[in-house]
């Protein structure tokens, strides 16, 4: 009898709930047109993102069929042992400082700063740095190579490349191919670069500035052996071209003095400039020959950076859907609106189920 009485109680205790609740419906309604209408007004007042995006392939120099003339050169000793093309060190090269610091001094194309300057803005990281003793008479970035950046320049690139981590706008990813029965996710050897800004053009001239950083950087390093092999041959090949001129103009000399002398110990001078002559000849020779096998080597070696796709003004917009945040916005206050005529409903006495 007790179960049935408490059942019935409860029956009852609902039905004068959802009364309740049909009673207030037109506050619970206007409490989601409010919700509604904040969703408008914040979706129509969002200042959007723009996103600039870059995608290249790195050409590996070593691929390829090898050639006669490069086998040659390998066996001369000035082929190639440079590290291949990978996505994770070129992963890697994109979040070093050196990197997204040289970045940070390029100017921006309308001369209005460098980018570093623009970075600041962005983030607002102006109050940030002032705080910051050591910042005291910061006017921003003014350095052209990294290599010579103050101590305040440096703290400065540290608060921005963290602000565009933390803030998870700036994006490398390598484009996998779709894993099959035999392989799993393989890279298609192309890397996309992306960031996300809502000053237009900060997003494009900041991704084109981290491409042709990476690209210089990642030759420069890949090549600096097979580079300075190159220039060290040119260099003797200058040397030896002059020394070869001289002895030429020097035996010519001598010929000259010599004419007309019978006797061979007037013209030993003449002889030995001749030999001197036929031998450098024959090492300048050698020495070209050289230079141009290493020159093939490092046009071989040299890693092709090719932009598939690149940022072209007017850049894609990141904005917030009208309908989509009107819903959201009239749901969720909707919900908030039974939420609290149910609290209303609970705290008065008569209505409590103990």
């Amino acid at each position: 009898m007790k179960r049935g009485i408490n059942i019935d109680s409860l029956g009852l205790w609902v039905n004068k709930y959802l009364s309740f609740i049909k009673s207030k419906t037109k506050t619970i309604l206007f409490i989601g047109v409010i919700g509604l209408i904040l969703g408008v007004y914040y979706s129509v007042s969002y200042k959007p993102y723009y996103v600039s995006q870059l995608s290249f392939i790195i050409n590996d120099g070593k691929s390829g069929n090898v050639s006669a003339l490069s086998a040659i050169a390998g066996q001369l000793g000035i082929g190639s042992s440079g590290p291949t093309v990978t996505d994770d060190r070129i992963m890697f090269l994109l979040s070093a400082k050196k990197i997204l610091g040289t970045v940070l001094l390029k100017k921006m194309d309308d001369k209005s700063g460098t980018i570093g300057d623009k970075m600041i803005e962005a983030y607002k990281l102006n109050g940030v740095l002032a705080s910051d003793t050591l910042m005291d008479n910061f006017k921003g970035f003014t350095a052209t190579r990294f290599d010579k950046i103050s101590k305040q320049e440096s703290f400065a690139m540290d608060q921005i490349i963290n602000s565009i981590k933390l803030s998870n706008r700036f994006k490398v990813e390598s484009v996998k191919r779709k894993a099959n029965s035999l392989y799993g996710n393989q890279s298609n050897g192309i890397i996309s670069i992306s960031y996300e800004s809502r000053n237009e053009n900060l997003a494009k001239e900041f991704v084109n500035a981290v491409y042709l950083e990476l690209s210089e950087f990642y030759s420069e390093s890949m090549l600096r052996n097979l580079q300075n092999n190159y220039e060290l041959l040119n260099f003797r090949a200058d040397s030896i071209s002059s020394l070869l001129r001289a002895t030429e103009n020097e035996s010519a000399i001598a010929s000259d003095n010599s004419y007309n002398v019978f006797r061979y110990r007037g013209k030993v001078d003449e002889l030995r400039l001749r030999k001197e002559v036929e031998m450098l000849n024959v090492l300048y020779v050698e020495v070209l020959k050289n230079r141009e096998f290493a020159k093939f080597s490092l046009d071989q070696e040299r890693p092709l950076f090719q932009v598939v796709d690149e940022p072209i003004l007017p850049l894609e917009k990141k904005t917030k859907s009208v309908p989509v945040f009107s819903f959201l916005g009239f749901m969720a206050f909707t919900l908030f609106g039974v939420f609290i005529i149910t609290v209303a409903f609970l705290l008065k006495k008569e209505n409590r189920i103990i």
